[in-house]
């Protein structure tokens, strides 16, 4: 297609995403400034001739629920106290963090790298209400869920889980604040390409030696020949803050989805202030839906090692003074190794910083977009920060489709 052509095809997709935005007005960015995720107390009722003092703020609950540990009492940004109930270690069997009657007086923490249950072994379920707050202190703070077992983090549009920092519970984060604590690895034993041993191809999805090693925590494994594979449902998700470089070039990004399968429910979901990518899929097939990913320092969109998979209603708005792409994709230098890449978006809108390209595709894959805005902040061509792989490598259409707003493309 010739520049001229591609331009206008650029340009069609743009006008149609004006023409058929319906879906926006309920995904909404965290904002900026200081993120208290905690309520502020009930304002005191209209006085009486006797004035009735003001309520005094929530105080914290005495205990914590089973399998969590009573680590003490935190005091949030809006001057609340709330019970710190502490997750640790490895989950095994079916632990449930429930939302306390009190909204303000429980809050749970992560101590180190939590696992639910262990790879080939006992396998594990975390069952999180809506309504939690979960928070980690520091980039050794994350959340790991091996094959096998699950998670089913199922918040509502009133009552979301939030998955953030300590400094956020405090009211100490600002605009600028990332990196504050480790982040979620989901791994699956769906199809992957890039495997560790026995060479990086894995034709028809089928090696049952085909695994790889996640990027951040030390020795785990994902993949497999399940593509159907469920990891458990997340919907009506926040994650806060997260993102760590572990080692030079491995990093906890916000959201790890590694050899995740399509039984997986991955919708709803917002990544805010992460210092690594926002979402990464490593291989797979899990598709998602309602994905915003705000002020990411790294990719906010990348996909990797043989991903296939469909993401419909994607705003990504890139780090104002920071940020490198806002989507990019490659398949580590083994451009020809099978499952190939197949990533197909719709209805995306991404907004770069103009820093840098907006999509960067180096190879081993396909892609398609629908219906769909690019743009930079700086008011730089967009054409030219759409970087395609080799010219053997099918790379990227860009067209305007009859898909309906209320259809399900996932």
């Amino acid at each position: 297609m010739n520049k001229k052509a591609f331009q206008s095809v650029l340009f069609v997709s743009a006008a149609a995403l004006v023409v058929a935005g319906c879906g926006a007005d309920s995904v909404a960015s965290p904002g900026e400034g200081n993120i208290v995720v905690l309520p502020t107390p009930a304002p005191a009722p209209a006085p009486t001739p006797t004035p009735t003092p003001t309520p005094t703020a929530g105080t914290p609950a005495t205990d914590c629920p089973t399998g969590t540990a009573n680590v003490g009492v935190i005091t949030t940004g809006n001057g609340e106290q709330a019970r710190n109930c502490q997750v640790s270690g490895i989950v095994q069997g079916n632990l449930v963090l429930p939302k306390r009657p009190n909204t303000a007086n429980t809050v749970y923490s992560l101590s180190g790298g939590v696992e639910v249950g262990v790879d080939g072994g006992t396998t594990g379920i975390l069952t999180i209400e809506p309504g939690v707050t979960i928070f980690g202190s520091s980039g050794g703070d994350f959340l790991l869920v091996n094959r096998g077992s699950q998670i089913f983090a199922e918040g509502t549009a009133s009552a979301p889980i939030v998955f953030t920092s300590r400094q956020n519970i405090l009211g100490q984060t600002t605009v600028d604040s990332i990196g504050q604590w480790g982040g979620i690895v989901i791994l699956g034993r769906a199809p992957i390409s890039d495997c560790a041993t026995g060479g990086a191809s894995n034709p028809g999805g089928t090696r049952n030696d085909c695994e790889a090693i996640v990027e951040g925590p030390s020795n785990a494994v994902y993949g497999g020949t399940l593509p159907a594979d469920s990891s458990g449902r997340m919907s009506y998700v926040q994650v806060r803050y997260p993102g760590f470089e572990v080692s030079p070039g491995n990093e906890l990004n916000g959201i790890t989805m590694a050899g995740v399968g399509s039984g997986t429910f991955f919708q709803n979901v917002q990544v805010h202030n992460s210092s690594d990518d926002g979402v990464e899929w490593f291989g797979g097939r899990v598709n998602g839906k309602n994905l915003v990913m705000t002020g990411i320092d790294d990719d906010s969109v990348d996909s990797d090692s043989g991903y296939k998979g469909h993401n419909q209603f994607v705003l990504a708005v890139q780090r104002a003074n920071g940020g490198d792409h806002v989507m990019e994709a490659d398949s580590n230098g083994d451009e020809d190794a099978e499952p190939r890449q197949d990533h197909k978006l719709a209805n995306v809108t991404f907004v770069s910083n103009g820093g840098d390209h907006v999509i960067l595709l180096r190879g081993g894959g396909d892609y398609a977009f629908y219906n769909s805005v690019f743009t930079s902040r700086n008011g730089g061509h967009v054409l030219t920060s759409i970087v395609l792989p080799p010219f053997k490598q099918r790379a990227l259409v860009l067209t305007r489709t009859g898909l309906p707003c209320s259809s399900r493309y996932s």
